[in-house]
């Protein structure tokens, strides 16, 4: 579409289809954009044998010894896994005041054997005032081959040192 000016030149403007499509695909960038924005807030979902995997974190059961060495400040910890679920890692949350800091160790313990974590450094704050233990157990994401360790926190055992 042609418009001519007083000058006698003409302008030509943005057809009206040209203008709709560019609007459609803006639109579809924006819708883009948060999905990939609101992905991140969804969490995965690890499972363990098809249900969600926190269902099996009450078939935890273990007991777990805490000793220090008789040189420096290094610790021993005993794990006997008494339960029928595999322990596939450990947390370790050390505990001063209002601050705590987590370290994961990676121990498998299959069910009814122990292990062991030797040689442990529980020095991060000088002094730790308590240890939390919580065991981890090991599932798959939903929809994906990858494993993933699960954190049981309504597990963990507090150690006061």
């Amino acid at each position: 579409m042609l418009i001519y000016n007083k000058r006698g030149k003409n302008k030509s403007g943005l057809s009206p289809v040209i203008a709709t499509v560019l609007l459609i695909v803006l639109v579809l960038i924006l819708i883009i954009i948060i999905f990939l924005w609101a992905r991140t807030f969804v969490s995965e979902q690890v499972e363990k044998f098809g249900n969600p995997i926190s269902d099996y974190c009450d078939d935890l059961n273990f007991a777990l010894s805490l000793n220090k060495h008789s040189s420096g400040g290094l610790y021993r910890l005993d794990i006997v896994n008494q339960g029928n679920i595999p322990i596939y890692e450990i947390d370790i949350k050390q505990v001063r005041g209002g601050d705590s800091n987590v370290t994961s160790y990676t121990i498998k313990v299959k069910a009814g054997e122990s292990g062991i974590l030797d040689n442990l450094a529980l020095n991060s704050f000088n002094p730790t005032e308590k240890v939390i233990i919580s065991p981890g157990i090991l599932g798959n994401v939903k929809g994906k081959t990858l494993n993933k360790v699960y954190v049981c926190l309504d597990k963990a055992k507090e150690i006061s040192l």
